[in-house]
This record gives structure tokens, sequence and C-alpha cells, in this order.
């Protein structure tokens, strides 16, 4: 039989409950994972970068859609078997996806000397465990993972933060010259001419190697931005109900509104290690305020002098900016759903 008939897939479903949250880089999605993996039947979060790279292969069509969403099914339950025996956990001290920032060491270290096989796939029917992945900008790509997941996927957190602290961070930590350039740097590129660069500017983003740091961090969050609200329009209405967006500056000063969200979501309720989890993350934390607001845009206004950013980009900044801010006014007045 030719192999342009033969469709690859995952019969099996060893995962029946799974959460992803996704976000940019320093837009809280640690905190948020740390968080859910709290609740009742929570587990330490998991991640897992083919999830995230057969999504990009997907969206330049490098890819068939059967071909990735056999293999994120695949992986799903394998994360799973393997967190409920501790293959492949993280037992580093001062890893924040760790069991011991996470506070679940005690749980993964009896689970090292359980019996494998068949007692645990009867383990995880009883107990009916969550599964929570940590992506990165997975949202806007994220159709393999809604298709091959369904019915399974409980709840799609995605976490943002304000456009002046992105940036800036973006600056700070110097992503333009790590990502396609240092070793350590594991994000998928795009070759476009002679030039490396990352993959979310690829076909988004023409000109990006020309950019400087700060004109390039605003493309970024501007193409995000667009992109979150595109797969909004695109997603189904089943779909939108397991949607939430996280804001930074709300969630850390008050988690309990969004694990309030989570757990319904998910039949589940949050439990004293939730509490032992905000002590140790210093949680709650100052809520954001207009001066502070101020005092970081003269810290990005003065970025922008220093590398003579074009007006274009300034505008689409004030712009990324004011929305932001009133998607912040109204989580303070309707809730924590954002649509």
């Amino acid at each position: 039989m030719s192999g342009d008939f033969v469709e690859l897939t995952r019969p099996q479903q060893l995962a029946k409950n799974i959460v992803v949250v996704d976000g940019m880089p320093h837009v809280g999605k640690q905190l948020v994972a740390q968080f859910i993996s709290t609740i009742e039947r929570g587990e330490i979060s998991v991640v897992n970068s083919t999830i995230d790279n057969l999504c990009i292969a997907s969206a330049f069509g490098k890819i068939q859609c059967d071909a990735a969403k056999a293999i994120i099914n695949l992986s799903a339950d394998m994360d799973l078997y393997n967190l409920m025996i501790s293959r492949h956990t993280n037992f580093r001290k001062a890893d924040d996806t760790g069991v011991f920032r996470n506070l679940v060491s005690a749980r993964h270290q009896r689970r090292l000397s359980m019996t494998d096989g068949d007692p645990v796939v009867d383990r995880i029917r009883k107990a009916c465990p969550i599964l929570t992945y940590m992506t990165h900008h997975l949202f806007g790509i994220s159709r393999p993972v809604l298709d091959a997941f369904g019915s399974r996927l409980k709840l799609f957190v995605v976490c943002v933060r304000h456009p002046l602290w992105v940036i800036d961070l973006w600056v700070r930590k110097k992503w333009h010259l790590r990502i396609g350039r240092e070793l350590r740097e594991f994000q998928m590129c795009c070759r476009v001419g002679n030039q490396n660069v990352p993959w979310f500017a690829g076909k988004w983003i023409p000109n990006y190697s020309k950019m400087m740091p700060v004109e390039q961090a605003v493309a970024v969050l501007q193409v995000f931005h667009d992109r979150y609200r595109d797969q909004m329009r695109r997603i189904t209405p089943v779909e939108q109900k397991k949607v939430l967006f996280v804001p930074y500056e709300l969630f850390t000063a008050n988690p309990w509104p969004y694990l309030d969200q989570a757990a319904i979501r998910l039949k589940s309720r949050y439990t004293q290690l939730s509490h032992r989890m905000a002590r140790s993350l210093s949680i709650p934390r100052p809520i954001l305020t207009n001066l502070d607001i101020a005092v970081q845009q003269k810290k990005v206004e003065k970025m922008m002098r220093l590398e003579n950013t074009p007006r274009v980009a300034r505008r689409i900044l004030d712009g990324l900016c004011h929305d932001y801010e009133q998607c912040l006014k109204n989580h303070n007045e309707k809730g924590t759903i954002l649509r």
C-alpha cells in the first residue's frame, strides 16, 4: 500500500485531563503552571519541546496533520506514564521545573520504587491525574494540539503581561542575540535568504534581521498579539470556552480567582499545597499601579531614543499598551475571563 494512503494514529487514550499553559518568555507561565500542579489530582508541569516543534512544523506546512496529531497524542500518554513512575523527572534542586521547587519531591521519591507496567495504568485510571504542559509561543499555532487532544484538553491558559515589561525583558535578556546563535538556546529558526531568524519571524516579520533590538521586540509582540486574537476568532465556540487568559500583574497580586477558574474547569479544587506554593513564591505581590507604568514607560522610551526606534514602532507599542491596559480594566470589572 502506498504511504500516501496510510494515516498515522494513536487510538489509545491514557491521559484524560490535559492542561496547556502557554505564553511568551517572562509572562508568568512557570508561576501559573506551578499553581495548577497544586490542585487536587494535579501533576508537576511537563516541558515537551516535541509538541512545540510539531506545531511550528505544521504552521509552515512541513508535516501532515495526521502525523502531528498522532505524535502529540503519543507524547502525552508517554509523558503521563513516565510522571507516574518518576521516569525522566527533574530532581535538580535549583530548577523551577524540578520537584523540589514544586514541593512534590516526596511524592516522586515514592514513585521511584513503585512497580511499572500495568499497575501504573490502573493507578492512572483510578486517580485521573491532570497532565499540565508548559509550552512556548504556541496558542496562535495551536491547531494540532486542539485537534489531537480534543475533549481531553480541559484548559488552555494563555499568560500575558504588560508590553512595556515584555519589551524591556526581551532586550535585557538579549533574545535578539541568543535565538539561532547561542548553543544553549533551543528554539526553532527559519532560513530567510542568507539569514537565520526565529521561527515566529519567518513568515510574519519580513525585515526582522534588519531591525534594532527594541524594534524587533515590538514587532514580535505585535505578531503574537495579533495571532492571539486571530486564533480566538478561528477556533470553535467549544474550544473558546477552554481558553483562559491570565495577566501576570493580576495573577501575582491575587492568584486565587484564576486558580478557582482552573479548578472548576478541571472538576478539582485547590489545596493546602496551593497555599504553601503561594508562600514559597512570595505571592501575593504588589499590584501594578499607574506610577509603575509611568516609570517603566520612561525606561523603554530611553531605550528607544538610544537606538533611534522608528516612529511606526513607537505607535505600535502605544497601541499595544493601550489595549493591554484596557484588558486589565476588563478583568478587574468583569472577572477573570478575557475575550
